[in-house]
């Protein structure tokens, strides 16, 4: 898993890799707790909120959802979910998004 910074470097194409996540098939919310999660490395649903500007409320079961696609991957530990991004090739290669964002 990537640690903090590896996933996402700059700001200037978040807003690009955020839209190209909904054109394949993301939800908005999907697609911004997704790209901070990349950014961060690993999170809780708080800290994910405040990084994408998704509702915190919201954040749960946006999570649960990109962990349904492979997207998102749990940390078993005891107290708040913690969450990771499996990593940029990873997320860049599922097969749950849709063929042409694959290389």
């Amino acid at each position: 898993m990537p640690k903090r910074g590896e996933g996402v470097s700059s700001d200037s194409g978040h807003e690009a890799i955020q839209r190209e996540f909904e054109e394949l098939g993301l939800s908005p919310y999907q697609a911004g707790v997704l790209l901070a999660l990349m950014r961060l490395g690993s999170a809780n649903s708080l800290q994910l909120a405040r990084a994408s500007a998704v509702p915190r409320t919201s954040t749960y079961q946006v999570l649960e959802e990109l962990g349904l696609k492979g997207l998102a991957v749990r940390i078993p530990g005891d107290g708040p979910a913690v969450w990771a991004s499996p990593g940029r090739e990873e997320v860049f290669q599922s097969p749950r998004l849709r063929a042409p964002f694959r290389s």
